[in-house]
């Protein structure tokens, strides 16, 4: 788990799916944080594997297994 804000939380889970991972994206709402994201990563790379997620202006990066990082816009929009 990683802490990008006070705010807003990242999980990552690299052997989601047998091996694709997974990172969910959480945000505090209140007294409780409400699930507002779920990347899923593709061909068993292992997403989230890493551990550096990081957050800035909206975006996170998420690292897999081999060292690729791929950034993720809060708002729908990626890229690699």
């Amino acid at each position: 788990m990683n802490v990008l804000s006070l705010d807003l939380v990242a999980v990552g889970t690299p052997s989601y799916l047998g091996g694709h991972g997974r990172v969910v994206v959480l945000q505090r709402s209140s007294n409780s944080f409400e699930r507002v994201g779920e990347l899923v990563g593709q061909d068993l790379e292992e997403f989230g594997a890493s551990g550096n997620l990081a957050g800035s202006g909206g975006s996170i990066l998420v690292g897999t297994y081999d060292g690729r990082v791929k950034r993720f816009d809060l708002g729908g929009a990626s890229g690699d």
